[in-house]
């Protein structure tokens, strides 16, 4: 993101929009990192493990009820 918002045509281009380039570029400098309310940082495992418990209890939820109905 930082390359291409460098890699633009932005000589000659209005202050407005260089001062938005420049903004990006010191925004995409910062490293990205998920929090749980902004306290506890979350990794990448953390986070597949959360996916996969709420996927498997909503499969279960579904089996549940589909058995009732059927």
């Amino acid at each position: 993101m930082r390359d291409a918002a460098f890699g633009c045509d932005w000589v000659g281009s209005s202050i407005p929009f260089q001062r938005c380039l420049m903004f990006i570029i010191a925004t995409a400098n910062k490293e990205f990192r998920l929090t749980a309310g902004k306290f506890v940082p979350v990794s990448n495992v953390t986070m597949m493990n959360v996916c996969t418990y709420v996927i498997m209890r909503a499969y279960e939820t579904i089996r549940h009820y589909s058995y009732y109905y059927v």
